[in-house]
C-alpha cells in the first residue's frame, strides 16, 4: 500500500489493524488496492488526478472510521473491546472469544455486521471519488505504486496536496 493512500480490510471478511484507540482493528477501512509495476509514466494531469482523488479518498475514510466507531459504540461496547475479541477470534481460527460474555459477543456480531455495510459503502465511495478525477482504479493503482517507490514522486504528491 502506499503511505499517502488507503487501507484494506474488515473483520475476517474485515481485515485488521488497529488505530488504537481510534477505530476497531475490524474496521480498517477497504482500500483501492495498490499492485502494478513501478516505472509507469505518470503526466502532471495525471498525478494531479491522482492527488485530488488521494485527498478525497481521506477525506470518505475519516468519515468512516468516525462511523465505524459510533457504529461499535452504539451496541454498547468499546471499540477496544471489539478489537479484543476479534484478535482472539483470529489468533484461534474463531475458537476463542477472549472470555467474552454471551451479551458481549452479540454485540460483536451485531457491530460486525453493521461495520460489513459501512466497509462496502466507503470501498464504493472511494471508487466513485477516483473516477470523478477522471481515472480509473487500474490507472489509480499504478500511479498509486509509482509513487509508493518514488520519493520523488511522493515529495511532488506532498506539495500538490499543500505540504501535509
Amino acid at each position: 500500500m502506499i503511505a499517502l493512500s488507503i487501507g484494506t480490510g474488515i473483520i475476517g471478511l474485515l481485515a485488521t489493524v488497529s488505530f488504537v484507540g481510534a477505530l476497531p482493528a475490524a474496521v480498517e477501512l477497504p482500500s483501492l488496492p495498490v499492485f502494478v509495476a513501478q516505472g509507469a509514466d505518470i503526466s502532471d494531469e495525471e498525478l494531479q488526478q491522482f492527488a485530488n482523488a488521494l485527498e478525497q479518498v481521506f477525506q470518505i475514510r475519516s468519515a468512516s472510521r468516525d462511523r465505524a466507531v459510533a457504529t461499535v459504540r452504539a451496541t454498547g461496547m468499546e471499540p477496544e473491546r471489539y478489537d479484543e475479541i476479534l484478535r482472539a477470534q483470529r489468533e484461534s481460527d474463531g475458537a476463542e472469544n477472549a472470555g467474552a460474555t454471551e451479551a458481549e459477543l452479540e454485540q460483536f456480531e451485531d457491530a460486525s455486521k453493521d461495520l460489513l455495510a459501512i466497509v462496502r459503502e466507503t470501498q464504493d465511495e472511494m471508487q466513485e471519488a477516483v473516477e470523478q478525477e477522471g481515472l480509473d482504479i487500474e490507472r489509480y493503482e499504478e500511479i498509486g505504486l509509482a509513487v509508493q517507490n518514488d520519493s520523488e514522486l511522493q515529495e511532488r504528491i506532498r506539495d500538490l496536496l499543500g505540504g501535509e
